[in-house]
């Protein structure tokens, strides 16, 4: 069963949206331990992208460096993101929009699973 987390508050200092979104992630390989679960359902404001779900998913400095290589700027080398089944680095990255019902997954690239 999956966890349930909700956004509190302002995101990147947008307004905050009375609407939200829900979005599925799922974490593989060794992220499953770095985030201590395989899947949870987010709910994020309308309008969000793939950096506002890594905000809200990174609350500590160990998940940060596993997801980020500089300051939030850019993902690690071995690290992947897909959106319904698609890689994130085939739209905008870490700027790709989400929309409700969403799946989003993180890999480690050498094993996808």
């Amino acid at each position: 069963m999956a966890e349930r987390l909700t956004l509190a508050g302002n995101s990147g200092g947008r307004p905050f949206l009375e609407q939200n979104m829900k979005i599925h992630v799922k974490f593989h390989s060794r992220f499953k331990g770095i985030f201590g679960t395989r899947e949870t359902d987010i709910d994020i404001e309308e309008g969000a992208n793939v950096r506002d779900l890594l905000r809200i998913l990174c609350v500590n400095e160990e998940q940060s460096k596993s997801i980020y290589a500089e300051n939030e700027k850019r993902l690690r080398h071995d690290v992947s993101l897909t959106k319904n089944r698609r890689f994130i680095f085939h739209m905008k990255r870490l700027d790709t929009e989400l929309e409700d019902q969403d799946e989003v997954a993180i890999l480690y690239p050498a094993c996808m699973g």
